[in-house]
């Protein structure tokens, strides 16, 4: 039956998918979401459209399932952008021997940003370039209102001026390109270029800008040890600004840098046991980095100012406590190094499980119940010690924790063995190269019209696996154990992917059963579910006496997003669809959440600098105030003033 024969209007393959709510009848309803183009789901698994209108029966069993289905997409994004890529990106950051500065503003960033970078690129791939947009921008507004409204409000603290104006610079210069293009509406190829050129200018200032400041500051270290040794009457006193005190607490407070990443959820007990010894039970799942200043530190300073900061490094941030866990301690006394030192190995990286001090008290198991223990999502003497609550969430959560360590390999320096765990690691030889296969489509593909791409895939990870299993042994990790880091790199990243193309068609499906706006969708539900993580982990940072390092969080994120998820993206469709011009979907609500980001970011700069670049529970007020109304003013010109009835959410 053709879909023009069921409408008095004109209906082709571009026709808006919301159509369909102009039918009475379920049938129609039915019929014209199985043949409009822009109703279907593109690379998603399951039909969500359909599902809704297709359905016999009253609509609301499948409407219940698929926001359940949603709720653990989103768990599922977040543990895997936490627990899986940001493991990976620190063991390939170290074997990289990558500077904490480069790092930081590149992988480790990224793992931070994989979620909204990677849902802007699946958005713009299913070609909904105003869902992708508008969660950009309205998750850096929710970051820079909600979550740093909240960090004012909850710690006073010196602002680092280079980290702000740089960051709110770069992001004003990003989103103000990004508004443009929109409101031209069409991008080219030269235009997604200029985002990716952007991220790397806006490394370099990061990079050779903190190598400035480390230079500064040692400077200034020596010069004041150099005073101290100096007669009082014969110098005159030496006074620094606001900023070098914000810089100088900054660098000699605080321990190795942490690195706060999405969602603190379904955290593997045994496999990242070092992670769960951080400062705060919300960080189970952060990045840190182990440095030291010795290699890098110049020759010409004092060598007490060396062995004074090696032997405090050491006495503070390398113990070990009975219990065979890593405790930092914040000592005003002790110096750490700056961003530009190299990554420190773990001392464990190397040696086989057996000698590891670092681990002598952790019971050694066989490598069958290693396996056990890697899968199962609690360790059994935390089980009852659980709320009951927290037992609930593992064993409802279960099926997304065992699938995702079924297939993605995880290198941890600091767990025993370095998370090695032979029969386990073999297994994911065969299931990670599998389950690319089905998330980027490529299940029903044939070889030669004979063969099944995954049969092919499914014998040369079998090979692999066997490769694996007779040149490695049980207790010791090989030497090539670092090649799983970057295999668990490479399916982290597909499997955000695939989630995000999920959560992505999800989103439209509802949207075209409600007529909500894929902008509305974007700044709201997306950008929330996202974002979630830096509300906890920042949050948790600045409570645990580090609010610097939370702010610098709240908007290098969205910056890599931004630029990254734009540029890489147009860039990825301009080369595989091969045209010269891509058209945007710009709307009115698009410009007021634009304005809403600027005004924030503006007003957050003028209050600062009435303040002097310090924190103010007046200026976190007034962020959240900004955000409620910016909210109520994105609502009503979506729904109307007077349209904002029961009657726009009931089931039609």
């Amino acid at each position: 039956m053709a879909v023009t024969n069921l409408s008095p209007y004109s209906i082709d393959e571009d026709t808006d998918c919301t159509i369909a709510n102009t039918f009475n009848d379920s049938a129609s309803r039915c019929i014209i979401v199985q043949n409009l183009g822009d109703c279907q789901t593109g690379r998603a698994l399951l039909p969500y459209i359909n599902l809704l209108y297709c359905t016999e029966g009253s609509v609301y069993a499948p409407l219940v399932g698929l926001l359940v289905w949603l709720v653990a997409l989103f768990i599922a994004l977040g543990s895997t952008a936490s627990s899986y890529l940001c493991p990976a990106l620190v063991v390939i950051s170290r074997s990289l021997q990558l500077s904490q500065s480069v790092a930081g503003v590149t992988f480790l960033a990224f793992g931070n940003g994989a979620p909204d970078t990677i849902a802007t690129i699946a958005s713009i791939r299913l070609n909904r370039t105003a869902l992708a947009i508008g969660e950009l921008l309205g998750g850096g507004t929710y970051v820079a209102t909600v979550v740093v409204g909240l960090i004012f409000i909850n710690n006073k603290f010196d602002l680092i001026q280079s980290s702000l104006l740089r960051d709110v610079f770069f992001y004003l210069a990003a989103s103000y390109w990004a508004f443009v293009l929109y409101y031209s509406g069409s991008i080219t190829l030269s235009h997604a270029a200029c985002f990716i050129v952007l991220y790397l200018v806006y490394i370099s200032v990061a990079v050779f800008g903190s190598s400035l400041l480390n230079r500064v500051s040692y400077l200034c270290t020596c010069a004041r040890k150099w005073i101290s040794r100096v007669p009082s009457d014969t110098v005159s006193n030496i006074s620094t600004d606001s900023e070098y005190k914000a810089e100088a607490k900054d660098r000699v407070e605080t321990p190795p840098l942490y690195v706060p990443v999405p969602s603190p959820v379904l955290r593997p007990k045994l496999r990242r046991s070092s992670s769960g010894v951080s400062l705060h039970h919300h960080h189970e799942n952060a990045i840190y980095l182990f440095t030291t200043s010795v290699e890098e530190e110049p020759s010409n300073c004092t060598d007490e100012f060396v062995n004074s900061f090696s032997a405090e490094y050491k006495r503070t941030n390398c113990s070990v406590s009975s219990q065979a866990s890593f405790h930092f301690t914040r000592s005003n006394s002790s110096v750490f190094p700056g961003e530009n030192t190299p990554l420190l190995r773990c001392p464990s990286t190397d040696t086989s499980c057996e000698d590891a001090s670092v681990f002598k008290m952790v019971p050694r198991y066989s490598e069958w119940m290693e396996l056990l223990l890697q899968i199962s999502p609690v360790e059994p003497d935390e089980w009852s010690r659980q709320h009951w609550l927290c037992k609930l969430y593992d064993v409802v959560t279960f099926p997304i924790y065992l699938v995702l360590v079924l297939t993605v390999p995880v290198v941890d320096r600091e767990n025993r063995c370095n998370n090695w765990c032979r029969p386990l690691n073999t297994l994911q030889c065969i299931t990670s190269p599998l389950v690319m296969v089905l998330l980027l489509g490529g299940w029903h593909v044939m070889i030669a019209d004979v063969v099944p791409l995954w049969c092919l895939v499914l014998v040369l990870g079998s090979v692999l696996g066997i490769a694996v299993w007779f040149t490695s042994v049980a207790m010791r990790p090989p030497r090539y154990h670092v090649v799983f880091a970057y295999a668990g790199f490479v399916v982290s990243i597909t499997w955000i992917y695939g989630i995000a193309t999920e959560i992505v068609s999800l989103l439209k499906a509802f949207g075209v059963l409600y007529g909500i706006s894929d902008v509305l969708l974007g700044m709201t539900v997306l950008a929330w579910g996202n974002n979630i993580g830096d509300l906890v982990t920042n949050l948790s940072l600045a409570k645990q006496g580090f609010p610097q390092m939370a702010m610098s969080a709240c908007f290098a994120g969205p910056v890599l997003a931004l630029l990254l998820g734009i540029g890489v993206a147009f860039t990825i469709n301009f080369t595989t669809r091969r045209v010269s011009v891509i058209q945007l979907q710009y709307s009115n609500l698009l410009a007021v959440i634009y304005g809403a980001l600027v005004a924030v970011l503006t007003i957050l700069l003028i209050s600062t600098l009435a303040t002097w670049f310090r924190s103010s529970r007046v200026v976190g007020f007034m962020l959240l105030t900004l955000y409620a109304t910016f909210l109520l003013i994105t609502a009503s010109l979506e729904f109307g003033f007077t349209h904002i009835t029961l009657t726009k959410f009931v089931l039609r």
